[in-house]
């Protein structure tokens, strides 16, 4: 077969990628953010999720209506491995919390990347108390209404922008109506630009600390 890959290798060549990608949460951040890595090639992919598949996912997240009751880790991972040529995607069915959390960080490693997906503080805060310590990159990303926002932090602990991030983990972007939180053109751009944000550290192009991208009004504000 002719290389897959080939039309982006002047960009990024996968067969040079050695970290693993861990994605907690598979909502509409954490599934358009797998699925774009993977087409990506990007072959050691951790998820983690404990939620099965909802009706109400299949218009913004990367889920088919067959896949409605199952869990969302093994649909995604089943999505991954039929349309990206792609069998190394580890799904892991668990609930974020601290009963389970020395488990759960056990997978990351040395230079690994985590991204946070996560539609809640709580989970978010609990990940990263238990790896700030560690010598990770770390993306955290929020979304709601037309807002999104990413954090990108290279070499935990020793990132001088800490303290800022830090203080970010108080409040979510707004208080926002269960109705208005997700629409999928958002989570698509914000798959693309951690996608996007994850070849940067891979390939040593260090990413801007914080990203805010309004797609109601076309405001950006990059903080480097």
């Amino acid at each position: 077969m002719e290389n897959i890959y080939s039309r982006q290798l002047d960009i990024f060549n996968p067969d040079f990628q050695q970290s693993t990608i861990h994605i907690f949460g598979i909502g509409t951040i954490g599934s358009y953010t797998a699925f774009g890595l993977a087409k990506l090639g990007i072959k050691n992919i951790h998820i983690y999720d404990f939620d099965s598949v909802e009706e109400h996912n299949i218009t913004n997240q990367m889920y088919r209506k067959e896949n409605i009751g199952n869990l969302k880790s093994e649909s995604l991972k089943e999505t991954i491995e039929e349309y990206c040529f792609l069998n190394t995607c580890v799904s892991h069915n668990v609930k974020i919390e601290e009963s389970n959390i020395r488990e759960i960080v056990q997978n990351i490693r040395e230079n690994d990347i985590v991204i946070l997906a996560f539609d809640n503080m709580e989970s978010r805060n609990l990940i990263y108390q238990n790896i700030k310590d560690m010598k990770v990159n770390l993306i955290d990303s929020r979304m709601g209404r037309e807002l999104l926002r990413i954090f990108s932090l290279t070499n935990l602990p020793t990132n001088r922008k800490l303290e800022l991030y830090e203080k970010s983990l108080i409040t979510q972007i707004e208080d926002i109506p269960c109705s208005a939180r997700s629409v999928n053109y958002n989570g698509m751009v914000i798959g693309g630009l951690i996608s996007s944000i994850v070849k940067k550290i891979l390939t040593n192009d260090k990413p801007h600390f914080e990203l805010d991208f309004s797609l109601d009004t076309y405001d950006l504000i990059i903080e480097s």
